[in-house]
Order: C-alpha cells, then sequence, then structure tokens
C-alpha cells in the first residue's frame, strides 16, 4: 500500500504485470505489514521473482546515485522474449 500526500488513506499498487498466483511477503528489512518513509532520493525495488528475489525487502532502500541502466528486453523464458513494456504509474 503507499501512502502519499495524493493518497493519505492509501493505494494498492496495480501491478498487472504479476500473475494473481504471487504472493509478496516482508522480509528483514521491510516487516510484513511494517509502514516505512523512503527517503528522499531512494526507492524500495522488487526483484521479478517476487516470492525469491533478494531486493529491498531484505537489504534496504536503493539510492538514486546507485542506479545505473535500464531494462529494455525480455530474454528468458523465450515465450516472452522482446522489448520490454513499462508501466505507467500515473
Amino acid at each position: 500500500i503507499i501512502y502519499n500526500k495524493d493518497h493519505p488513506d492509501g493505494m494498492a499498487l496495480n501491478e498487472s504485470y504479476i500473475s494473481d498466483q504471487v504472493v509478496t511477503e516482508g522480509r528483514a528489512f521491510i516487516a510484513e505489514g511494517e509502514t516505512i518513509t523512503i527517503p528522499k532520493d531512494s526507492y524500495v525495488v522488487f526483484g521479478d521473482n517476487r516470492s525469491a528475489s533478494y531486493d529491498s525487502r531484505a537489504w534496504g532502500f536503493l539510492n538514486k546515485k546507485d542506479m545505473v541502466g535500464k531494462a529494455f528486453f525480455i530474454y528468458w523464458p523465450i515465450v516472452d522474449f522482446g522489448l520490454v513494456k513499462h508501466a505507467d504509474y500515473k
């Protein structure tokens, strides 16, 4: 759930790119059900293998200055090979 000035009561992020069967659970840094405040110029990132990814839930925030690159194509599984369709969160 995302809380911000536009959604003070919270908003669930529409992650249409993730199957309904995928369960995202908390980890060591971000516990299940915990509310956190993300520092300025920092991000919370999730791996694409949500149930097994080692991501912000385990190791914390990612500072903007440490971000490099951008995903632009999918190579596996072969049936999904092609350009990445970037989500629009507006």
